[in-house]
């Protein structure tokens, strides 16, 4: 029931509000697989592999390793503003 197009990067409180609501055990069975795809990519790759340019006239010098770790630096901040959301909302007692 998502837009077709769009990641919801930028949306308002509105848009976010209006969302459809979601079955966790579908959004679970996709997480599922996306990981299993993913973990079998990641194990296919070789290090020759993590040098590629794939969209090198959108990207030049971006590699495949690059957006490996520019997915590491990125989960890892996220971490990181999550529990500076919790602490926020735990108190500085708790």
């Amino acid at each position: 029931g998502l837009p077709a197009k769009g990641s919801g990067f930028g949306y308002t409180a509105e848009q976010v509000a209006d969302l459809p609501s979601f079955d966790i055990d579908q959004v679970m069975a996709y997480y599922d697989a996306v990981r299993e795809a993913t973990l079998r990519y990641l194990d296919g790759l070789s290090e020759a592999d993590l040098d590629a340019t794939p969209h090198p006239e959108r990207r030049p010098g971006y590699t495949v390793g690059k957006m490996f770790s520019h997915v590491i630096v990125e989960e890892s901040q996220h971490v990181g503003q999550i529990a500076y959301i919790r602490g926020i909302q735990r108190g500085l007692d708790k």
